[in-house]
This record gives structure tokens, C-alpha cells and sequence, in this order.
């Protein structure tokens, strides 16, 4: 279907809209499986909260029979006004230890016990409010594992099936849709101990299936939605009460049994009975990454031989998303005061890697390659990734053997760790002001430390700016990173704190502080414009900068009528690339504080922290 018409079906009515959740599946026996979506009405001004009761307006709606992979974008919790996803929930503080060995899997309205004590509703009111919207979510599964290592914050996460099914199989659309209707034969099969990949699949596709493969956990864990689905309708067809049926919604659990953190996107919430016992639990709409460690390295069995055509990306219904979205920006050239610096297209063939670090093991996995000999109809062409690089091949398969370095495996930065435990400080020394400071996030996120950063958009066009290559000099290349900081400060509204990554050979940048004028929060709308400007500017742009196209005029125009900058330099003597100890991210976080405008606070609200040592 195409991307215009997706985006109608999302905004035919307006205003700002909440996923609720999805609600059961239909047309799984065909090619692609089909639900609908259940959302919530939002109050303009309080799309930075979400999942709170007291942002939602009263309206609702649901979109009917759309494919089922579209969960990937429309992940419960998100904003979306006029068919754009504007608003993401903010990441909780640090990572979460789970032990999966103790899960309880029941429906929203079904009661739970928890530590000995029975209460009513599996998922409360006071978790998540859906309004009209509650009778079509009721018979979701919820999944509740115990937490280990905030007992005094919280004992347990309660994330929904639909998450764990979304993130853990839903690398692609593809999988999505394959898991349900039990075709991931057309991609993949096992020969005795290897995987052997019939298609061009990415380095998570070929982990997420050697994972369902490998021991009978695995293929527990994959076959476990479409078997209760399956089951659901087995029921129901042989059942002789047609007045009563199995609702056919999705069920998943983890891929493992064991000890893992996790870091998450919620809600806190308390399971509560009379006389005042609370028992505290985060609501989670979004696993942001997982660290668990398999204990196994893949065999993968792949062919080898002359060229192939481009297998392209994927879209909506297939698994191939076709061209990459037009640029607003593609034909803005570069502006003089960066003329000189290496900004030419990217042309040198090489992998392009999109950012992602969800598995962490991804880090750290060895793959071994095996050749399978079947040269007539080679999986993965030697010398040949694709005309656009997109599909995230592993290594060239004319290696046997190799191991995933940079580029196969995104992880953070290290100029931006270092930001990142500045944040931290920063959120410390805040705590008694009541002000929040989380990191946000654009598509997938980048996980460090519990927190989250974010990569620039690839785009047709692959600008070298926009591109960092592999330290050791290899072919290998990833979109630049960059940390989105989100500040509420009570009675002034928000602030945000930016900071990019830089290359090796590049000089210090400043922070740069952004607020939008009427003090309401940033959407991803404008954060993905925010990129692009950055992107053609090769750096922070400023109100007074000229653009050399009407189209890009029009757009910076647009922007600072409702945004301004300001720089923040860096404390003196902290490289980007050196380590930070925590007192000199705490001098950081000092620093800052001290350097925002007094245009924007007044100073009696936040005197005590800048006289902090």
C-alpha cells in the first residue's frame, strides 16, 4: 500500500492521537495478517505524558483491518497527528533486572497474584486508562515479571504481549507477518546444527531465527503466538456455544528462561488494595534493549557466487519498504562556511549499517559463515551489497568465517557516554527543583547506560557528514549519532539539551540548547527537522544563517518561529574523547546549569543549584 495512503488511514480524524493497543487478529491464514487499532484522544498540549489519565481528552477511535506489521511503528503509548508519529514515551531512569523464570502471562481484565496477594484486574486503571477503547483491549495477554535490582522503586514490570512480540520477533516487517502465518520457511532453514538463509536477510533477522532454531526454547518461544492463536480457533470453531468465544489476540513471552536487564519506555503505576498496601510496578509500552546473552554463536549457511539484483528494502505488507522517503533537503547544497570540508555523496561501495542496538549481544556475537555451493541462484553476491546499501548484509559471504565488529552492531559513541553521565548528574542535582530530565528518541534508539540516543535518518543520498566509517579504516559506515535530551521544568515548561557525535578528525562543539517559545515540548516531527537542517548545515544552525533553496528557506523560516538556539560550551580540559569521571560529569552538569539564559528561568527557582559545587 502506498506510504500517502497509510498516512490517510492514521489521520482521517484530527487532533493528537495515543495507540492504545491493538485488538485481534483476522486473516492469518492468508499472506498477511490483519488487526485494529484502538486510540486515544490526547489534549494538545499534553502529548509529552501520554500514558497519563489526565492527558487524554475523551475521544477515541479505531482503524480497521490493517496489516499487522504496522505495529512496528504504531507501538502503544505513541502520538500521532495528521498520519506522523509526533511523540514517543520517555525512557525510564537506569536498567531493569528481570528474571523470566517467574513470568505470569494473563489477560488485562484477568486477576493476578502477586507475593500472595489476589487483585482484581491484571493491568489496573491506574496503570493505563483506554476510555471506550477498554472492552476491544480487555482480552489482551499481559506479561508481569519480577524486578531484582529496584525493589525499593518498583517489584515488577507488566509489559504487554503485543511488546514482547514486537520487539523480540519483529526485526521486520517481514517476520511480523511470517511468525503469524507460519512462513519463515521462505526465508530460512535449519540443516542439523546451521541456519541456512534463503533470502538476503539483516544481521538481527539472522540472529532473531537462528535464536528460533537453535534448542527447543527457541522454537517454543517463536511458535508461541501463532500456536495460541491457532488454539483459539480450534476452540472456537469446535465449540457448540457459538455465544461464546476465545478472543484471538496475541501471545508471546521472552526467548529465554534466565536473569536479564532491560531498558524501557512506561508508566509507573501501584497495585493497590484497602487499607493502603501498594505494591509499585512500571507499565512498560516499549522495550527499548535487551541485554540477555544466549551462549551460542550462529552458523550461518549462505551462498556465494557471481552478481545478484539489488534485493531493495522492504515494504509495508511484504517485508520491502521501496525507495527511501524524498528529502526535503536533497537539493540544498552546502553552504560556504563549509565548503572545503569532506561532504561529497557517498559513493566508495560499502555496508551501510542502520543504528540500532536492541540485542546488546549483538555486540559481541560471532557468526561463522559456511558456504553452501549453490552458485546458479547465489544468496549473497560476492563484491555486490546492493545499489543502496540498506539491507544490512553480515560480512562479504566470500569470508568462511567472521566476527561482527563496528558497523555490524551499533553501539554508543564515546563522546556521547560521556554527555550521557553528565545527564545523569544532571538529574541529580534537579531532583529537589522537581524538574524532569529524560533522553528521547526519534525511531530506534541507541541504549546507553539506561539511557537512549539517536542516529541520523538515512536518506537517499547518504551525505559523508552524516556518516561515521569503521575505526579500523574498514568499508563499513553508520549514521552519525546524536543525544536529545528533554527537560520539564515546573511552571517554565521544556527545554532540551542537543549534543552530536564527532569524528576523530573533527574539533569540539558545543551543547546546544533549544526551547520552543511557548514552552511546550518538542515533537518528533520537528525533531526530524531539527536532523535535517543540522545535516545540511554540517552542524548546528542558527535564526541569521542563509539557504540556498526556497524549499529549505521555508522550512528554517518555519522552525525558528517557534524555536531558539543557544550554545553551551563544553567545561574546559573535557575532550569529547577522553573518559569522564563522575566528578567532572558532575562540573559538567554544574556548568550547564550556570550557563542557562536568565531570559528563560526565574533566578530564585534554580539559585540553589547554581551555586552548587
Amino acid at each position: 500500500m502506498p506510504r500517502d495512503a497509510n498516512k490517510a488511514r492514521i489521520s482521517k480524524q484530527p487532533g493528537c492521537w495515543r495507540v492504545d493497543g491493538i485488538g485481534e487478529i483476522h486473516g492469518f491464514n492468508g499472506r498477511y495478517p490483519k488487526t485494529n487499532v484502538y486510540m486515544s484522544g490526547l489534549h494538545k498540549d499534553q502529548i509529552a505524558k501520554p500514558l497519563h489519565s489526565s492527558s487524554l481528552n475523551g475521544e477515541h477511535q479505531v482503524i480497521k483491518d490493517i496489516p499487522l506489521n504496522w505495529i512496528r511503528e504504531l507501538k502503544t503509548g505513541s502520538v500521532w497527528r495528521g498520519g506522523e508519529r509526533i511523540y514517543l514515551p520517555g525512557v525510564m531512569d537506569g536498567q531493569y533486572e528481570i528474571d523470566t523464570r517467574d513470568i505470569k502471562i494473563v489477560r488485562y481484565s484477568q486477576p493476578v497474584e502477586l507475593e500472595g496477594i489476589e487483585f482484581d484486574y491484571a493491568l489496573p486503571l491506574k496503570a493505563i486508562q483506554f476510555g471506550d477503547n477498554v472492552s476491544n483491549l480487555n482480552a489482551s495477554y499481559l506479561a508481569i515479571v519480577p524486578v531484582l535490582n529496584q525493589k525499593s522503586f518498583t517489584k515488577y514490570l507488566a509489559i504487554p504481549c503485543i511488546e514482547l512480540f514486537n520487539f523480540y520477533i519483529c526485526v521486520s516487517n517481514r517476520f511480523c507477518n511470517s511468525a503469524i502465518t507460519g512462513s519463515m520457511d521462505r526465508y530460512v532453514e535449519w540443516k542439523g546444527d546451521r541456519l541456512k538463509v534463503l533470502k538476503i536477510l539483516s544481521m538481527e533477522e539472522q540472529y532473531v531465527a537462528y535464536r528460533s532454531f537453535f534448542n527447543k526454547q527457541g522454537k517454543s518461544w517463536f511458535n508461541y503466538p501463532r500456536n495460541s492463536i491457532n488454539y483459539a480457533v480450534r476452540k472456537n470453531d469446535s465449540s457448540a456455544d457459538t455465544s461464546y468465544r476465545l478472543p484471538v489476540t496475541i501471545k508471546a513471552s521472552f526467548p529465554f528462561k534466565g536473569l536479564t536487564k532491560l531498558t524501557v519506555a512506561g508508566k509507573s503505576f501501584p497495585y493497590e488494595l484497602p487499607g493502603g498496601k501498594q505494591i509499585w510496578a512500571i507499565f512498560v509500552s516499549n522495550i527499548i534493549s535487551c541485554s540477555y546473552e544466549d551462549g551460542f554463536d550462529p552458523v550461518i549457511e549462505s551462498d556465494e557466487g557471481g552478481s545478484a539484483n539489488d534485493p531493495g528494502l522492504f515494504n509495508d505488507e511484504e517485508g520491502f519498504y521501496g525507495e527511501p522517503e524524498d528529502d526535503p533537503f536533497e537539493d540544498e547544497l552546502e553552504c560556504e562556511e563549509n565548503e572545503g570540508q569532506e561532504d561529497e555523496l557517498a559513493t566508495t561501495p560499502s555496508v551501510v549499517h542502520l543504528a540500532e542496538n536492541r540485542f546488546s549481544v549483538l555486540g559481541s556475537l560471532k557468526f561463522t559463515r559456511i558456504r553452501s555451493g549453490e552458485d546458479e541462484y547465489p544468496v549473497y553476491p560476492s563484491n555486490d551489497h546492493g545499489k543502496n546499501g540498506l539491507h544490512r548484509p553480515i560480512d562479504d559471504a566470500t569470508n568462511n568465517e567472521g566476527t561482527n565488529s563496528f558497523g555490524s552492531h551499533v553501539s554508543a559513541s564515546r563522546d556521547l557516554e560521556i554527555f550521557i553521565a553528565m545527564v545523569k548528574q544532571l538529574r541529580e542535582l534537579t531532583i529537589e527543583e522537581e524538574w524532569e530530565v529524560m533522553t528521547r528518541y526519534g525511531a530506534e534508539p541507541i541504549q546507553i547506560d539506561g539511557e537512549v540516543v539517536n542516529s541520523f535518518p538515512l536518506d537517499k543520498r547518504k551525505r559523508s557528514w552524516k556518516m561515521i566509517d569503521a575505526p579500523d579504516g574498514g568499508q563499513s559506515r553508520r549514521p552519525r549519532q546524536i543525544a536529545w535530551v528533554e527537560i520539564r521544568i515546573p511552571t517554565l515548561g521544556y527545554i532540551y539539551l542537543m549534543e552530536l557525535e564527532l569524528k576523530a578528525n573533527e574539533s569540539g562543539r558545543s551543547t546546544l540548547l533549544v526551547f520552543r517559545k511557548d514552552g511546550r515540548c518538542m515533537s518528533n516531527e520537528d525533531f526530524k527537522l531539527f536532523l535535517g537542517l543540522v545535516a545540511v548545515r554540517n552542524g548546528w544552525h542558527q535564526k541569521g544563517h542563509e539557504w540556498k533553496t526556497e524549499k529549505v528557506r521555508n522550512i528554517a523560516a518555519s522552525y525558528f518561529e517557534n524555536y531558539s538556539h543557544r550554545s553551551l560550551h563544553h567545561v574546559q580540559g573535557l575532550s569529547n574523547h577522553e573518559e569522564a569521571s563522575d566528578a567532572q560529569a558532575k562540573e559538567w552538569a554544574i556548568s550547564i546549569l550556570k550557563s542557562f539564559s536568565s531570559e528563560l528561568f526565574s533566578l530564585g527557582s534554580v539559585k540553589s543549584i547554581r551555586s552548587s559545587s
